[in-house]
């Protein structure tokens, strides 16, 4: 069952989570704009990365993604293979290919990897509650 909180313009509540996960999250991590990052971001919320801590709440993520784009300039681009909403909760798999320049000089690389995140309802739509994802080989 799905429940109607539509951003103007976008018709579905898999269609919100689908920009959030292809479009909007994306953009901000190119502009290194951590304030329109934590934007969609729920209040009770998870980064799960590989290779570095978790963080849990907006101040640990603020923190891990900041020292993240501190170090790396990151061009990601995602694809949501499967989205599903049931009431208040919903989730996106996909995957992301990104390209990654070390701000401190070296070759650029692209990485692949598996996307899991949690999306919760909220007053003001759909915000990400959690990330989880992994590096994939090349």
């Amino acid at each position: 069952m799905t429940t109607s909180s539509a951003r103007p313009g976008l018709r579905t509540n898999e269609d919100q989570i689908r920009r959030i996960f292809e479009v909007e999250l994306a953009s901000y991590v190119r502009a290194e704009d951590l304030d329109g990052y934590l934007s969609l971001w729920d209040e009770d919320c998870m980064w799960c990365p590989p290779n570095r801590p978790d963080r849990r709440g907006k101040d640990e993520i603020r923190t891990g993604v900041g020292d993240l784009l501190a170090e790396f300039a990151i061009d990601p681009s995602f694809r949501a293979e499967e989205v599903v909403v049931a009431d208040e909760y919903g989730y996106v798999n996909g995957t992301l290919e990104a390209k990654v320049r070390p701000k401190g000089g070296g070759p650029e690389s692209i990485v692949h990897g598996r996307e899991i995140w949690l999306f919760r309802l909220a007053s003001d739509g759909w915000k990400i509650a959690r990330i989880i994802f992994n590096d994939k080989p090349n």
